[in-house]
């Protein structure tokens, strides 16, 4: 069993969030998101435990200097973050991309310019990975490059705005560590969503199950091929049946679920449907009865829970980490809202 905790920057504890770095194990991950606000020598210390830990940051509210202390604390196994990545500078974001460290950077389409990002995929490490949002406003030339470069880069379109033959040729643009996403995928023309589902390439399509019409969706899993995935959000909202049927075809496909939501039955029907390849997951799981979620994470089966911090109670966690098989995992976000104790117990509990 797997056990994450993430911590907000701005709430946390400090004391509390050390403690759990200490006692954490090879099946605990740690993050903190917000982080450009926690204090810098707690940061540091975090980062440079060796344990497995992640801290998220806002570039419009980090200092280079700041950044470029915490990268340099960083060690092996911790991982950096970085949102809204266009509004630092190019020469602090080349000095993290190539720093060998493991990093991430997310740049909003609309306001990244060509020559930024061709010049930080240019110094990307191997270890470094960069993502462009809403993509289908950035300029297809450049992106083509950036797609074909051999890094690390991802691109993620709106399935409701996108120009058909862009999508397309960013597509055929990608390597084997390239990869395209497409949001609000049931807005997509479906042949063209086939076609790019059924390339070989790292493609996947996000589908809202409040949305969904006609047959698009059942479509689409045919189609995929071995290295597309789905995923299918509000699978609450979606009939039991097609839920069923897609995440018993052997394809990657993902169902996430709103714990406030479900019926517990199609919950349990829809896990027991899944496959090797086939995943789901439940937000908002105290608000489920806790003997259904604890029968989910006891299947075998992959499911993960992610609890509210503020909203749960400390009974109900310590059961679902307690029943869960090796291919369950079990998330608390706004973890400062929970007691240490317990915290330190489930990861002591996860190993």
């Amino acid at each position: 069993m797997n056990f994450s905790a993430s911590f907000n920057g701005r709430q946390l504890n400090a004391n509390n969030l050390l403690k759990a770095v200490n006692v954490a194990k090879n099946h605990t991950s740690l993050s903190i998101n917000t982080a450009q606000v926690v204090d810098l020598n707690i940061l540091k210390s975090f980062l440079s435990s060796g344990k497995n830990v992640s801290a998220d940051f806002n570039g419009a509210q980090l200092s280079d200097s700041f950044i470029i202390q915490v990268l340099d604390a960083t060690s092996a196994n911790a991982y950096l973050s970085i949102n809204t990545a266009q509004t630092v500078s190019a020469s602090t974001l080349v000095k993290i991309l190539s720093s060998g460290k493991k990093v991430s950077v997310e740049f909003d389409g609309p306001e990244l310019s060509a020559t930024l990002l061709i010049q930080c995929v240019s110094e990307a490490s191997a270890n470094a990975s960069i993502k462009i949002n809403t993509a289908e406003k950035f300029d297809i030339t450049s992106l083509k490059s950036a797609l074909a470069s051999g890094k690390n880069v991802s691109a993620d379109f709106n399935g409701a705005k996108f120009t058909a033959d862009n999508l397309q040729q960013a597509v055929l643009a990608t390597t084997a560590n390239s990869s395209i996403s497409i949001n609000t995928a049931q807005a997509t023309d479906i042949s063209i969503l086939k076609s790019i589902l059924a390339s070989g390439k790292n493609v996947s399509a996000r589908f809202n199950g409040a949305q969904l019409s006609t047959d698009n969706l059942q479509q689409a899993v045919t189609a995929a091929s071995a290295n597309a995935s789905i995923s299918l959000s509000g699978a609450q909202t979606a009939p039991i049946a097609l839920v069923k049927s897609i995440l018993s075809t052997g394809k990657k496909i993902t169902a996430s679920f709103n714990g406030a939501q479900p019926a517990a039955d199609n919950l349990q029907q829809a896990v027991n449907a899944s496959t090797r390849n086939s995943k789901v997951s439940v937000n908002t799981p105290q608000a489920t009865p806790a003997s259904v979620i604890n029968s989910i994470l006891a299947s075998g089966k992959k499911v993960s829970v992610e609890f509210n911090g503020v909203q749960s109670s400390s009974s109900d966690i310590q059961q679902a980490v307690s029943v869960s098989s090796s291919n369950a995992s079990v998330s608390v976000n706004t973890a400062q809202s929970v007691p240490i104790d317990l915290i330190l117990a489930l990861i002591n509990k996860a190993g």
